[in-house]
């Protein structure tokens, strides 16, 4: 009996991380020797977007920051609820999103967690509340120094792959489209014809292929 409960109690604990509970909000700051630390577990952790997490190294991840007070960026955010509950159970298995808010003076862990009992974010989406230098390190990390406003933008890609963006108002539909075709494969995908769309086929914002 001894020896099943362990079985169990083992695979219960693997399994904890793909059943995310991880705070969905995430309060760091970082230490005196520049680690990011968990002010909520008051231990210190890796990259607070989980970049550096060998579980979602061949993952798709997104990030985004916003502040839950201005409008505009509510309206942002209620689109990615919609892109959020437009990938599924892939969320949280094989899409993981990360919210970052850029006034954390306002946004405390109890305003983030109403906000996103508010947006229903399912498992797979993280808030994230820095201060000070870690704010800066995940601004730094995210390299939002192209002279467009990340408040407007999502980033998207894999860890340790390459990185685009795309508008926060597009399409919730057609990103999430988009996003499940970018997901990491074992396999190669099937070659897509280039040049511009055939006649029968969807056109989607996201390509020049338009016409």
């Amino acid at each position: 009996m001894s020896s099943k409960r362990e079985l169990f109690t083992n695979l219960f604990s693997n399994s904890r991380w793909w059943l995310f509970e991880r705070p969905q909000i995430r309060d760091v700051q970082v230490d005196s020797e520049g680690e990011f630390i968990d002010i909520q577990l008051n231990k210190r952790i890796g990259d607070p977007l989980r970049m550096d997490d060998k579980r979602t190294r061949n993952k798709l991840v997104l990030v985004n920051f916003f502040s839950s007070r201005h409008e505009d960026q509510n309206q942002i955010m209620e689109n990615l609820a919609r892109i959020a509950k437009n990938l599924g159970n892939k969320l949280g298995r094989e899409v993981f999103i990360n919210s970052v808010t850029t006034d954390p003076g306002y946004d405390t862990v109890e305003r983030l967690q109403a906000f996103a009992k508010k947006l229903q974010a399912p498992t797979g989406w993280t808030f994230v509340r820095a201060t000070g230098e870690a704010s800066q390190a995940l601004v730094g990390r995210m390299g939002r120094v192209r002279g467009y406003t990340s408040t407007q933008e999502i980033f998207y890609g894999t860890p340790n792959g390459f990185w685009g963006t795309f508008p926060a108002v597009n399409s919730p539909e057609e990103v999430a489209y988009r996003l499940i075709n970018v997901i990491p494969r074992s396999k190669p995908r099937r070659l897509q014809r280039a040049g511009p769309v055939q006649l029968d086929k969807v056109k989607h914002s996201w390509t020049s292929r338009m016409s």
